[in-house]
């Protein structure tokens, strides 16, 4: 019995021995896509920074800088985002009779919304080495799965996955 529960320990070490390199690669791997992704939205924000402040100078708005990377701050939240700024903003705006003001608001919100929408699919795949179709199928299959957890670890996920395939880590794909 003592050499049966040896050959059990030798086996599970064996087990363990191969699963150590998949889990160190996929460990390193995944920091670097994590550092990747932050740079993308770090970017994605200062796109928006420059398109936010530029409006609102266009407009003459007094502290646009300022209002510019608080939006844009604002705008890499995903339940806030520049609409919990600009809409508000130029609807008042147009309330208060300023209509050149309010509209222009709130055009620059729907410039700001298309930019990104076309954006970040592209900057974040780029970043970690997916299409932008395949980055945009997993932000939405990952935001309905686990709302904004999900938008930005799905496309990391479909990373890693496709890291494991190539490396020979799994083989699922064929």
């Amino acid at each position: 019995t003592a050499i049966k529960m040896m050959e059990v320990m030798l086996e599970k070490k064996m087990t363990l021995s191969r699963l150590a390199e998949p889990v160190r690669d996929s460990r390193v791997f995944l920091a670097e896509t994590v550092r990747q992704v932050l740079r993308a939205y770090l970017l994605i924000m200062f796109i928006t920074f420059v398109e936010i402040s530029l409006g609102l100078w266009l407009l003459r708005v007094d502290y646009y800088l300022i209002i510019g990377l608080a939006v844009a701050v604002l705008d890499i939240l995903p339940v806030l985002g520049s609409g919990s700024v600009l809409i508000p903003w130029g609807l008042w705006t147009l309330l208060q009779g300023n209509l050149p003001l309010g509209a222009g608001i709130l055009l620059l919100y729907g410039v700001v919304t298309a930019v990104r929408t076309v954006i970040e699919p592209k900057i974040v795949g780029r970043r970690i080495g997916l299409s932008p179709l395949m980055t945009l199928g997993a932000m939405y299959v990952g935001m309905k799965l686990g709302g904004f957890g999900g938008l930005l670890l799905a496309p990391m996920a479909v990373t890693l996955f496709l890291f494991l395939e190539e490396s020979g880590h799994i083989h699922v794909l064929k």
